[in-house]
């Protein structure tokens, strides 16, 4: 009976062994040797000597394979041999061949090598089973949905088979892990939102909406040039699923050895756990809008945009062109962002790694990752302001659905990166304990920016430290930093536009200046108080363009003709109501301000200097720019930041939390609209060009 057994045991040592060694040496010989180009001799050695190479080895490994399989239980084994086996026959779908023993040879390689690189796993596989882990599972299912849209994306950039396994596998077991940690904390959320904060569920639910409309609008527009951008073929889409199933023991194997060592645990106990967990809604929204920026972003920045002031005076080529090629030499030759490569042009190109070297959606994802950076500071703001966890999330998606917010995360320019670094200065500001240290490298920044919002940082210091020394120093410490850096910037980049320090260039920008008229305050009036938020039909022009030209506001001066003096008006229900209704709103917060001025609130002085920052921009634009919604961004924030902490007496009750919401509504639908009449109205020009 032993030497029956023993016999057995040989011949399926040395059949399995002959097996693989054929499949694997006829794979490698028809999809990596050619071997069709080959004689019928070279054909037998390119098949056989390889095939008694890889036997002799498989029979070596059949030892090592039989002492761990005895040591393991049979439902683990047929758990991995089942998968595996599901694995080989996905993947077998995406081989192009017709020939039998072709996809034969092929499936029996896949099915071997899923195996092998699954035993690792086989211990943590054993503990999965005894514990039964729902919630590896369940994180695992989430992960998978995640990774399919995160490698639809990336694998626009990397195009080679090894990179797009790994992209595959990496993004899955990410995902996976993430996923796996927020499944007990999403269930108390759920629990938490269904109980008492309903008013987070629905706009939770209404802003995923509308980032689908974004994203769905966007990707239409994008494939309008490219009809297979960010979309999976077939073949791939039956490799994701394949390499997306293998990742499961591993997923099981890496969270078991985190847990073991207590990297875990470590990391719970960590500030950046902390803040994690207390701010896991506003990384959440924030997440939704960076999807939402970044597939915008991707379509209004397309090189068959080949003019300037496209979207609403917007110099978006000029900066796309400095910032990704290195065309670096501002063709308007101004002085106002003395130090814009300087901050942006590395970081993009950090993040060009990620997108295999590609400059354009590294922009698109820095610009993205700025929008996605304003919503969040809004909701730390309005947090720590009010304690409010529900009033922070509909203040900050408040801002993120704002038409500014839109465009100018997404368009390349400069203003949104305005935005981020003044927010953050206030933010900074709203703590108690703060020190030079930190305002000085923030104040430069946005000064290196732009110019003019070094105004804006300095009443935002004095308004809340009335201490002329102490002011006097930051703007010295700025101006000297900023002179210096400036110089720096243009030794690094060859003098791409001129220092900003010297006279000659601050004439230049007498030609944006404007004389002051009943019309010029209204156009301010509706640009920066209203259209900034709300967007109107914008003003279209078609003719004799390649691609159509947007504004809210613009004056046609035609030689022996009188002059067109255009604005943007509401033209449907849903813009008209929402305007009156954020009409209402704005009016809401300047009598609370009032009778609350005062008081002896903490946040009267933060009030105080956001609405001065706000009163600067208006008198500034009084006079300043043609397209008043070009710098919206300055002071977009600072009215929401304003109008929050002027809420905040009614933030705690239902009702007000409530009318916020249907607001947030109105204005979500009729800002897509918005987003929806762009793309819509470019695209037959688009397609005319292809």
């Amino acid at each position: 009976m032993e030497k029956k057994n023993s016999w057995f045991q040989f011949l399926l040592r040395y059949l399995l062994s002959v097996l693989l060694a054929l499949a694997f040496s006829t794979t490698l010989a028809i999809y990596f040797f050619d071997i069709n180009e080959h004689d019928a001799i070279n054909q037998l050695f390119l098949i056989v000597v390889p095939a008694v190479a890889f036997a002799w080895l498989f029979s070596e490994f059949y030892i090592r394979l039989k002492n761990i399989f005895h040591n393991s239980t049979p439902r683990v084994w047929g758990s991995i041999g089942t998968s595996t086996f599901i694995v080989a026959s996905i993947y077998n779908f995406a081989i192009p061949s017709e020939s039998i023993i072709d996809k034969l040879a092929v499936f029996i390689c896949s099915w071997f090598l899923a195996f092998i690189f699954s035993l690792p796993t086989l211990n943590s596989l054993e503990n999965a089973v005894l514990e039964n882990k729902k919630n590896l599972l369940i994180g695992w299912l989430a992960g998978v949905i995640v990774a399919f849209f995160l490698v639809s994306v990336f694998s626009e950039f990397y195009l080679e088979g090894y990179e797009f396994f790994l992209l595959i596998f990496i993004f899955t077991l990410t995902s996976g892990l993430i996923s796996k940690h927020l499944v007990g904390k999403i269930k108390h959320i759920r629990e938490e939102l269904l109980s008492s904060r309903w008013v987070d569920m629905l706009v939770f639910i209404s802003l995923l909406s509308f980032v689908v409309a974004i994203v769905r609008d966007g990707l239409q527009f994008l494939r309008l040039t490219d009809k297979n951008i960010f979309l999976l073929g077939t073949d791939q889409i039956i490799t994701f699923f394949a390499i997306a199933l293998f990742s499961a023991p591993w997923l099981i194997f890496i969270d078991d050895f985190v847990k073991e060592n207590g990297y875990f645990r470590s990391f719970r106990e960590t500030s950046a756990y902390k803040f994690i967990q207390d701010n896991l809604i506003g990384l959440l929204i924030s997440l939704l809008f960076f999807v939402a920026y970044f597939i915008l972003s991707s379509a209004l920045n397309q090189p068959h945009f080949g003019s300037d002031d496209t979207f609403f005076d917007a110099d978006a080529v000029a900066w796309r062109v400095r910032l990704t090629t290195p065309a670096v030499e501002d063709p308007y030759w101004r002085a106002v962002h003395p130090l814009a490569l300087l901050l942006f042009r590395p970081a993009i190109n950090i993040i060009a790694t990620f997108f295999a070297g590609n400059t354009l959606y590294a922009a698109s994802a820095l610009l993205s990752l700025a929008g996605t950076s304003c919503v969040f500071l809004i909701w730390i703001f309005v947090k720590k302001a009010t304690n409010n966890k529900t009033y922070a999330l509909l203040m900050s998606v408040l801002l993120g659905i704002t038409s500014t917010n839109l465009i100018f995360s997404a368009l390349i320019e400069t203003y949104i990166f305005s935005a981020l670094t003044l927010i953050l200065f206030f933010v900074i500001l709203q703590h108690e304990k703060w020190s030079l240290s930190v305002l000085v490298p923030i104040g430069i920044a946005a000064f290196g920016i732009t110019v003019t919002n070094i105004a804006q940082t300095v009443i935002g210091l004095f308004v809340t430290r009335p201490n002329f020394k102490l002011v006097i120093r930051y703007i010295i410490l700025v101006l000297t930093f900023g002179i210096v850096l400036s110089q720096v910037h243009n030794i690094v980049y060859a003098d791409p536009n001129p220092l900003f320090f010297l006279p000659d260039r601050v004439g230049f920008e007498n030609r944006h200046i404007n004389k002051i008229t009943s019309r010029r305050v209204e156009v301010v009036a509706r640009e920066a108080i209203f259209y900034n938020i709300v967007a109107p039909e914008p003003i279209v022009f078609t003719e004799g363009l390649p691609t159509p030209k947007y504004w809210f506001y613009k004056r046609i001066i035609v030689l022996k003709q009188p002059m067109r003096d255009m604005i943007s008006e509401y033209e449907n229900v849903i813009g008209t109501v929402t305007a009156w209704f954020w009409l209402l709103l704005l009016l809401l917060s300047g009598i609370l301000f009032l009778r609350n001025l005062f008081s002896k609130s903490s946040t009267n002085k933060l009030s105080v200097a956001l609405l001065l920052s706000i009163a600067f921009n208006l008198a500034l634009h009084l006079t300043y720019g043609k397209e008043i919604f070009l710098y919206s961004s300055g002071w977009t924030y600072a009215m929401i930041l304003f109008m929050a902490l002027a809420w905040q007496e009614l933030a705690k009750h239902k009702w007000f939390q409530t009318l916020l919401m249907v607001f947030l509504f109105l204005l979500m639908i009729n800002n897509s609209q918005f987003i929806a009449t762009l793309l819509n109205t470019t695209a037959p020009f688009v397609q005319r060009v292809q």
